[in-house]
């Protein structure tokens, strides 16, 4: 076997200030053959860790946790049967613990990403906290009750009522060096509990609104609030009175926290913006701005000078407390990816962003080289690059086809007139033509240069799903909802001959090299590849353990590959017949397939992330 390449792009370099690019091949967990990953498909929750020397993201793909102060990766947390979906950091930062849909609450260590123990079981957790020794864990049910945890035994100590459902509850922290533990479990108000009795101490009352965030300060003598009606308020957690009022009218306050003298008290804004409040005397200090888009945590560095910030723009920045300034930034692909387009050299890909930009990935060097903002390119729906290279294609709602022009920069619309969704598009091999599939059963071709519909091309029966041009660029094959492929002449827009399978969903469709024979992806069990001239099916396998969904040929037409619903790639050698090798994505559903760099190397988009797997490993 040949040697594999195992890369991890988690974040590239896109800001104008310091920017560390974290290519994390530490990340061990790559399945085997894959040599690129690319996007995390979201981020569900970011905290720091209490000595501040740890960053954790859970994803969709799991936890992944990096060191603060380096910026490398450390490790990946998850579990092989599901992705947790609540975790927080022990008091001793080396140690997390998640929930997740089952239930379980499992212990992961954070230097190597395996698993402690599980501690126990229960389900509808939302949120949870451990005290400041560890001993003790409080999680918020999903019908808005708190449950008090011994860590130890594994019991339930105290389950204390709430006035409110879980989703109004957004606050739960215990009190550094007390047993106090605060929780925004009534209408705008907080509740101060004995986390041993649990006897209610205080109710903190002041908020127009429901409380989003609270802030203990380091000896637990203070708690910071705030909530939709923009006003922090500053407690005396010892007699529940109202020390102080930070207020600012033009803004909306997300999200509180004390830095580690409990001198400055830092709150992240709607605005995009950061306010360092002295907490003692309610001055402004300092506003931290500059390209934030939606702050949504924060935390103090240890080192007393930094304020950390992570944002829904995927960026991780450190602030210098004393100047202002942003002294690092990193950034973190969170992106969803929703299409992708292979370039005519086979050497470049574009992909589909759920921000709307198109981004262009160069497989030589394993790196995005440049992204295409969103008003240019305009399209939220599927992406096709163009046989030269120059025009990128996309979708705007459902009938507007945006082209755009690489070279010029600018774009140009094709409005189809549709009352209904477009459900793929695909550039002709000469680039001349663009076909359009549609939910109303209509395939049509549009002049790319003059935006002139050539010709609408009408099935009786199901919405069209799928299209693909013959080699020659003579054909076009139509795919539709009720088990049709169709195949065009698009000179004429005559129809020359149909393949009936049997009430099946078509859901993708490749021509062999020499455009002799069309492997159809439909949602069964079976492989079905066509001879094209003669509508005979020419390879069919029944039973596979899953569904396939996509298909594709290698350059050579000597493998075809074959994604389905479990995330499984299977290469099969078209002279055998037989399967060569297999492929396991760690993300359920392979929802597209192509052969890039001759061959090479196979790219695949499964959930919303984008694999690029080692063809030569076998």
């Amino acid at each position: 076997m040949k040697h594999k390449i195992s890369l991890f792009i988690f974040t590239l370099c896109l800001a104008a200030t310091p920017l560390n690019s974290l290519v994390a091949e530490e990340f061990s967990t790559l399945p085997e053959g894959r040599r690129v990953q690319i996007g995390l498909e979201g981020v569900n929750s970011f905290k720091i860790s209490p000595d501040g020397t740890r960053i954790a993201t859970l994803t969709n793909l799991g936890i992944f946790i990096i060191d603060a102060l380096t910026f490398e990766p450390i490790c990946k947390i998850n579990k092989n049967y599901t992705i947790p979906t609540i975790f927080t950091f022990h008091p001793d930062s080396k140690h997390i613990i998640t929930n997740d849909f089952r239930g379980d609450i499992t212990l992961w260590d954070t230097d190597t990403g395996e698993r402690k123990q599980n501690l126990f079981n229960v389900k509808d957790v939302e949120r949870m906290e451990f005290n400041t020794t560890g001993d003790t864990l409080a999680t918020i049910y999903r019908q808005g009750n708190t449950g008090i945890w011994n860590v130890e035994t594994a019991t339930e100590r105290l389950n204390l009522k709430s006035q409110v459902t879980s989703n109004t509850i957004f606050c739960l922290e215990f009190a550094p060096k007390s047993l106090l533990l605060a929780i925004s479990d009534k209408i705008k108000a907080i509740s101060l509990y004995d986390s041993v009795t649990g006897e209610l101490i205080h109710t903190l009352k002041g908020h127009r609104s429901n409380v989003n965030s609270i802030a203990f300060s380091p000896d637990g003598t203070r708690l910071a609030s705030t909530s939709g009606d923009s006003n922090i308020i500053l407690w005396d957690t010892v007699t529940g009175k109202n020390i102080k009022e930070f207020t600012d009218e033009k803004q909306r306050v997300f999200q509180l926290a004390f830095n580690f003298d409990g001198t400055i008290l830092a709150a992240s804004n709607k605005n995009d913006t950061i306010n360092l409040w002295n907490a003692n005397t309610g001055e402004l200090i300092r506003t931290l701005s500059g390209d934030i888009k939606g702050v949504f945590s924060i935390a103090f560095s240890p080192d007393f000078r930094s304020l950390n910030s992570f944002s829904h723009d995927g960026m991780y920045r450190q602030w210098n407390l004393f100047t202002g300034e942003n002294t690092h930034t990193v950034y973190f692909d969170f992106n969803y990816y929703n299409d992708f387009s292979i370039g005519p050299d086979g050497t470049t890909i574009v992909a589909l962003c759920n921000d709307y930009t198109a981004r262009f990935f160069d497989l030589t060097r394993n790196i995005f080289e440049h992204h295409v903002d969103s008003r240019v390119v305009g399209g939220s729906k599927f992406i096709r690059m163009s046989p030269d290279g120059k025009t990128i294609a996309s979708v705007q709602g459902n009938k507007t086809i945006v082209l755009y022009d690489r070279n010029e920069g600018n774009s140009q619309s094709i409005d189809t007139h549709h009352l209904v969704a477009i459900n793929a598009i695909e550039f002709s091999q000469d680039g001349r033509t663009i076909a359009v599939g549609c939910e109303d059963h209509s395939v049509q071709l549009y002049d790319v240069r003059t935006g002139e519909l050539k010709h609408n091309l009408k099935q009786s029966e199901g919405a069209v799903i799928s299209l693909a041009f013959s080699p020659d660029g003579n054909t076009l094959a139509s795919g539709n909802s009720e088990g049709t492929i169709q195949f065009w002449d698009i000179h004429t827009g005559e129809m020359k001959r149909d393949i009936r399978i049997r009430d099946k969903l078509i859901r993708d469709l490749d021509f062999s090299p020499d455009g002799k024979f069309i492997a159809i992806g439909v949602y069964s069990l079976n492989i079905n590849v066509y001879d094209v001239e003669t509508g005979k099916r020419q390879f069919f396998l029944r039973r596979l353990e899953s569904n396939v969904d996509h298909v594709a040929y290698s350059p050579d037409g000597k493998s075809l590959a074959i994604g389905d619903i479990t995330g499984e790639i299977t290469i099969f050698d078209t002279q055998t017949k037989k399967p060569v090798h297999k492929f396991q994505s760690n993300v359920y559903g392979v929802r597209k397939l192509a052969f890039a760099m001759d061959g090479k190397i196979l790219v695949s988009r499964s959930g919303n992330v984008l694999h690029l797997w080692d063809m030569t490993v076998y």
